[in-house]
């Protein structure tokens, strides 16, 4: 079990200046109010703050850090107030602890496109503010996932999920690279729990397949580099971690063989112009595949990180990947911005932390959420903007620009400037005249062509990446089409509400307008009735924030979802006549529950009305003796038709789950369709037969629960 002697031993060798009795001081502090309590695993509670300070005793902290770390559940958990923090460790201990509490209140739910915008940038401003808070949460976040066995399987779930989800790449962002691995992998039998029993068979093997020529090509490198007089600070073999090997095989159709980085070789030098001598040497000796150099140092990733990655062909003809470094670079690697915090003077010794310049995109995206203002186009742009894979590129002048992976020339021009994208006429890539939806690659010179008479185009929507550009675009039109958006927005509302509840906008009361307001980030209803009017929100969306999801599948409401075309039309029984011929109305489309009435026609029997229906009614003004009262029989009763379109993620076993859940209720699949999407979305379109609305309503929510799952329609 690990003890206070274990943390002060370390800190100790990290930060040989540190105050260790203040760290032992907060370790009794904790240990005496923790007394008596257990974590749900049924370790003494100390034991979790302890192995945080201890995880972050690899950086180069102050002692304030790790006694804030020791301290970190204190508010929360036990009676110690802010106050005697202060008292006791003073204000920066205070600040930190205090920050950290803050964020343990942030809950996120199921989805990144549902997470709350307030919570986000709770989050985000956080780090703004002072890095070690999010990092420390970090840290605790990595003991928890070691301790999820104590948990729920919901609850494992769902700390697995916002794990992968935001935590992992924020890790990563911060150029944590060892952390946000642990991370993932922590997470991932938990995530994807099939997924990962398959991947830990299949890495396993190959593994033990590849181990024998890594460590023969180690001791061949290591006699060729030191024969050229390259001091070796270490060369060490390096195994991928294994989340990051399955999103990497979903690239390459699970085909194991195309991951030429499984198993991969990490040399530590001692300079940068080692590094590159390494390198050409390295070449010298053994092949390398083209396309397969990649220069980090002379062009670090958005994370600060930096090396030389090349991968060969050795001797044995085995493809190897090597990495080239210097030890700050690989200690950088390892733990990011925190291997060296740099901290203001303010009067006092250590008052705060500085953002350093590789980690402005913090700064960045606390303005750029000042311009997203809904709470879907935040968590988007958090998602795709700044925790997606990155690509460089430079402008004419030189400037690095940096962009998620996909991006178009039109996304580069609105990173730019808002002008260069609203004017973007074409552009030169790499001296070569490209389309405005060209997707720019890595190490890629870009220069945007400009024309003041050319203005965005809704097309630009679908094939821009990043929300910033999306979110520019929108806003051009805005300014445009406002009253148009408007009426829009006011009819399709009016339409959807007439069909739904029988009501229109003015008799929405005060309080659901405060609640649309509200949810969707809106000052005025008018902004909200334009966003509608702009295709920014979907009626549904708005319909399902202002009534509650039963009363939208009341046995009165859910005949309007289930519009199935019957295989044999329900019989109906008219007057006293039951073998008279009948036909269901076109114009209202009657199902088996309908409250009907039967319009005898001249040539083709009865034809079966709702009894509301406005064709029956302008029919009984002309004709009202043909109209005769009429009711379902109760035996019989048909299967019908039914279309539904589900968008999901694509990942291993979800035909199996999906269509376990309909043979479960005994439902038959009549025919099946697939398409591909971007992002790993797959739509499927399936016919089913179904008995009656009950068992439609049953099935939607059945199928919303597969993990996965983003929408469920009726077609």
């Amino acid at each position: 079990m690990l003890t206070i002697s274990h943390l002060l031993e370390k800190v100790k060798k990290i930060s040989p200046s540190c105050d260790l009795k203040k760290i032992e001081k907060a370790y009794n502090f904790a240990k005496k109010y923790h007394k008596g309590q257990l974590r749900k695993t049924g370790e003494p509670y100390i034991q979790h703050p302890l192995e945080v300070a201890f995880s972050l005793a690899n950086f180069k902290f102050n002692a304030e850090t790790y006694v804030a770390a020791i301290l970190h559940d204190a508010l929360e958990d036990t009676k110690i107030s802010i106050d005697e923090i202060k008292q006791n460790f003073g204000e920066e201990t205070a600040k930190l602890v205090l920050g950290v509490t803050k964020l343990k209140k942030i809950a996120f739910r199921k989805h990144l496109e549902v997470y709350p915008i307030e919570n986000l940038r709770k989050m985000f401003l956080a780090m703004a503010q002072d890095l070690r808070v999010v990092v420390i949460k970090l840290f605790d976040r990595l003991h928890n996932l070691k301790t999820l066995n104590g948990l729920s399987h919901e609850q494992q779930k769902r700390i697995a999920r916002e794990t992968i989800e935001i935590y992992a790449p924020l890790a990563y962002r911060l150029g944590i690279g060892e952390l946000k691995g642990q991370l993932e992998d922590l997470a991932f039998p938990y995530f994807l729990p099939r997924e990962y029993k398959w991947l830990s068979r299949l890495a396993t093997q190959e593994f033990k397949k590849r181990i024998g020529y890594i460590e023969k090509a180690k001791i061949e490198l290591k006699k060729i580099l030191e024969s050229e007089d390259v001091k070796i600070i270490d060369i060490h073999g390096r195994t991928k971690h294994l989340f990051s090997l399955y999103k990497k095989l979903k690239k390459y159709n699970n085909n194991i063989n195309n991951i030429y980085d499984l198993l991969a070789l990490r040399v530590i030098v001692l300079d940068i112009s080692d590094c590159y001598k390494s390198l050409g040497i390295i070449h010298q000796s053994w092949k390398p595949l083209v396309g397969r150099i990649k220069d980090y140092i002379a062009v670090p990733k958005t994370n600060g990180y930096q090396s030389l990655h090349t991968t060969v062909i050795t001797p044995d003809e085995e493809i190897l990947e090597i990495q080239i470094r210097t030890q700050k670079m690989h200690r950088e690697a390892e733990f990011g911005m925190a291997a060296s915090w740099y901290y203001q003077e303010q009067g006092k010794p250590n008052s705060g932390v500085i953002v350093p310049k590789k980690l402005s995109w913090i700064n960045q995206l606390i303005e750029w959420q000042k311009e997203i203002q809904d709470s879907f186009g935040f968590a988007e742009s958090l998602k795709i903007d700044f925790l997606k894979d990155r690509i460089f590129v430079f402008t004419p002048k030189g400037d690095i620009i940096d962009l998620p992976d996909e991006s178009c020339v039109v996304d580069f021009a609105y990173q730019v400037h808002t002008d260069l994208g609203n004017h973007c006429a074409g552009a030169i890539v790499n001296d070569k005249f490209v389309s405005l939806d060209y997707k720019i690659k890595n190490g890629d010179i870009i220069k945007i062509l400009t024309n003041q008479k050319i203005s965005p185009s809704l097309d630009w929507l679908n094939f821009v990446v990043t929300k910033l550009a999306q979110s520019r675009i929108k806003n051009w039109f805005k300014k445009q089409n406002r009253e148009k958006n408007l009426q829009e927005g006011k009819k399709l509302l009016n339409k959807e509400l007439l069909r739904l509840k029988e009501q229109t906008i003015n008799k929405l009361d005060k309080e659901k307008i405060k609640l649309l307001l509200k949810k969707f980030s809106y000052k005025t209803f008018d902004d909200l009735l334009a966003a509608i009017g702009r295709g920014e929100i979907s009626v549904q969306e708005v319909v399902k924030t202002i009534y509650k999801k039963e009363d939208l599948l009341s046995p009165r409401l859910r005949k309007f979802i289930f519009f199935g075309q019957p295989l044999t039309p329900p019989r109906a029984i008219i007057g006293n006549n039951e073998g008279l011929l009948s036909n269901l109305a076109h114009c209202c489309h009657p199902v088996f529950g309908d409250k009907i009435k039967a319009f005898i026609t001249r040539s083709s029997g009865a034809s079966i009305h709702k009894i509301n229906c406005r064709e029956l009614t302008k029919l009984a003004k002309k004709e009202r003796g043909r109209i005769l009262s009429a009711k379902w029989e109760k035996e019989g009763q048909p299967y019908c038709l039914v279309n539904l379109e589900i968008q999901t993620l694509d990942r291993l076993g979800l035909i199996h789950d999906i269509s376990g859940e309909i043979t479960n209720l005994k439902i038959n699949i009549t025919n099946l369709k697939t398409n591909k999407l971007k992002n790993d979305i797959i739509n499927l379109l399936l016919t089913l037969e179904v008995k009656d609305v009950d068992q439609v309503v049953f099935l939607l929510r059945k199928l919303e629960k597969i993990k996965g799952v983003l929408k469920v329609t009726k077609k």
